[in-house]
């Protein structure tokens, strides 16, 4: 095992399943859009919105596939040094997150991990860290690996 696996894996999951919280540019100058939707209070707390959330003329606020991009397919999001960390079938879920299959023509076997309704960033990640705790738990149960490295 390289060190950069040791390192992921002696984290026990925690930070395995955080969003990107800013857009990029990409290496062929298209744009990445952030992972989720957040703004910052006047108290200075920073905010989730979640895919539950309406306006008031009752339309969503954020798109359906935002979230955590997960993938049941192998190589989904590619060969090139991406650290794949496997959600077993089963793995409860905090009420708080959904799971939501949003394919895409590259990867149909792509899911969302979202935030329901409006939470505070750290809560939305501890939300996170508890799916991959438990995601861990179960693959020990079922002793099948966490993660695989590509």
């Amino acid at each position: 095992m390289s060190k950069r696996e040791q390192a992921f894996a002696s984290a026990q999951g925690k930070g395995s399943l955080l969003p990107t919280y800013e857009g990029f540019t990409r290496g062929d100058g298209s744009f990445r859009a952030p992972d989720v939707t957040t703004f910052k209070d006047s108290a200075g707390a920073f905010w989730v919105r979640g895919v539950d959330d309406r306006d008031a003329r009752n339309r969503a606020v954020v798109s359906a596939k935002e979230g955590v991009s997960v993938s049941t397919s192998a190589g989904g999001f590619g060969y090139s040094g991406w650290f794949y960390f496997l959600v077993p079938e089963g793995t409860p879920v905090p009420d708080s997150l959904d799971v939501k299959a949003t394919p895409t023509r590259n990867d149909p076997g792509h899911h969302s991990i979202r935030c329901r309704n409006l939470m505070r960033k750290d809560a939305y990640e501890g939300a996170l860290d508890t799916l991959a705790r438990a995601a861990l738990a179960k693959a020990v149960e079922a002793g099948k690996p966490s993660f695989r490295h590509s």
